[in-house]
């Protein structure tokens, strides 16, 4: 099973509809333009292009998140706190991209609380 982070929406019929994968080596996540593409597309209010990027070790399953820009601007939280230089990820945790892109990071074998999908719970 592959590592991946699940959006939670405040609409709970739309929590786990978007999965995004992660490949081996760096990830780079932000709003697609017409001359960048990034490797996870992560649109809304609040998320630049080259947002940041989260650097995957497929072996390991270790994940680090880095903002890519100035994150007092390009805000990312993690589990309510927000990302201000390097933060590894595990399993559980909540990042918000933005001002609304709220995941879950998923690390099989491992289940998800469901307690942990309230969108409501996780923006507070």
């Amino acid at each position: 099973m592959r590592v991946y982070m699940m959006n939670i929406n405040p609409d709970p019929m739309l929590t786990g509809k978007v999965k995004h994968f992660f490949k081996d080596g760096l990830n780079h996540l932000g709003k697609p333009t017409h001359d960048f593409v990034p490797d996870i597309n992560i649109g809304g209010l609040g998320v630049a292009p080259w947002h940041n990027q989260i650097k995957f070790n497929e072996k390991t399953k270790e994940l680090m998140l880095t903002p890519n820009q100035d994150p007092n601007v390009n805000k990312t939280y993690l589990n309510g706190e927000l990302v201000l230089g390097n933060q590894p990820l595990k399993h559980g945790d909540w990042v918000l991209f933005g001002n609304n892109q709220l995941y879950i990071i998923c690390v099989p074998p491992n289940e998800i609380d469901k307690s942990l999908l309230d969108y409501e719970d996780a923006m507070w």
